[in-house]
């Protein structure tokens, strides 16, 4: 195989709708979930976010997350 059919080839496919995602554009098209390691698509991620502490402000940590692990709210 030549490296062109490597990059369009993929084994990786997305957790929720089943795209194959190509392995060397993690975080410009696709990403892990944070709590399965799952890879997910930008159209089917969904987001999570947690109040941190700081030591002078507080801020929002938001975390990628699957639709498996995705909790509801309410």
């Amino acid at each position: 195989m030549s490296a062109v059919d490597e990059n369009t080839t993929s084994s990786l496919k997305c957790a929720d709708c089943g795209r194959a995602v190509p392995p060397n554009d993690e975080e410009r098209k696709w990403a892990r979930c944070r709590f399965c390691g799952k890879p997910i698509c930008f159209e089917c991620v969904r987001y999570v976010g947690t109040t941190i502490r700081g030591a002078f402000m507080d801020y929002v940590e938001v975390m990628r997350t699957c639709n498996n692990c995705y909790v509801r709210r309410g």
